[in-house]
């Protein structure tokens, strides 16, 4: 298992918590908290869906807008992933989302 919280003093923190489940199926539940100058401020509540190297990803934004991703790591190393994020309901319309593609390689397979 594992339980994580990340913050940094200007605008961002974060807790999520590993769940192991059967048959190399797990899921990874996530708050998060965002404050950008000048906005309002963003809440977010996600899930990490694993089951062995694939990946699928929700989350919620307090902006009504929501996020989703596909993601598959070949090896520990090669990391391939698409995620698409609609827009917030303020500029629902105008472009349709963003929808974005990942490529990552791990150099060293200690971490």
């Amino acid at each position: 298992m594992y339980f994580g919280i990340l913050r940094n003093s200007q605008n961002h923190s974060a807790i999520s918590y590993m769940i192991a489940l059967k048959n190399d199926f797990s899921v990874r539940p996530l708050l998060a908290y965002r404050g950008v100058k000048g906005y309002d401020n963003q809440y977010d509540i996600a899930a990490e869906w694993g089951l062995e190297d694939l990946k699928f990803y929700t989350m919620y934004h307090s902006n009504k807008s929501f996020s989703g991703g596909l993601g598959y790591t070949y090896k520990n190393q090669l990391n391939i992933a698409t995620m698409y994020n609609s827009e917030p309901v303020a500029v629902r319309g105008f472009s349709g989302g963003v929808f974005d593609i990942v490529v990552g390689y791990r150099f060293n397979k200690k971490f």
